[in-house]
């Protein structure tokens, strides 16, 4: 019961990510600058990392597809799946040191016209894929990667 709610929150709190998967990759995650603050340094841990993503940004999708440099979404205090993700990702580096690769996932639910598949951006550090918001793991089919370095500058 557990798992069929995390899962549905998961669903439900990413459909905005959905379908975007083709114009993620065309568009691209990469080019983003590194950006620093202090506060940072103490958020040594996924689960801190993650808190600390859900208490100074909301969740909200884009109208437009945009692809938020990680100042922005601190500045702007919202963002989508993919903007968390780079967050997530330039966080962990400037805290401890991790370079993560953001992936895109996939995952179905169901909606009135029947299955739909969504997709979804998260981060993946030496296997572990973890949702930026809610700092679950999350063990989904990675359908595509980009590494640190290709995200950021």
């Amino acid at each position: 019961m557990k798992k069929l709610l995390l899962l549905t929150v998961l669903a439900l709190s990413a459909s905005s990510c959905s379908m975007l998967m083709d114009e993620i990759i065309e568009t691209g995650m990469t080019g983003h600058n590194e950006y620093y603050m202090e506060e940072w340094q103490e958020l040594d841990t996924y689960l801190k990392i993650s808190k600390y993503i859900k208490q100074n940004v909301e969740y909200a999708s884009d109208i437009v597809q945009h692809t938020q440099e990680p100042e922005e979404t601190i500045t702007r205090g919202k963002g989508d799946c993919e903007d968390m993700a780079i967050l997530y990702m330039n966080i962990a580096y400037v805290s401890m040191g991790i370079k993560m690769d953001a992936v895109v996932i996939k995952w179905s639910r169901q909606v009135e016209e029947g299955g739909m598949l969504y997709n979804h951006v998260a981060v993946r550090y030496d296997g572990l894929i973890i949702d930026a918001l809610s700092g679950w793991k999350l063990t989904n089919d990675v359908e595509y990667f980009y590494s640190y370095d290709e995200v950021f500058n």
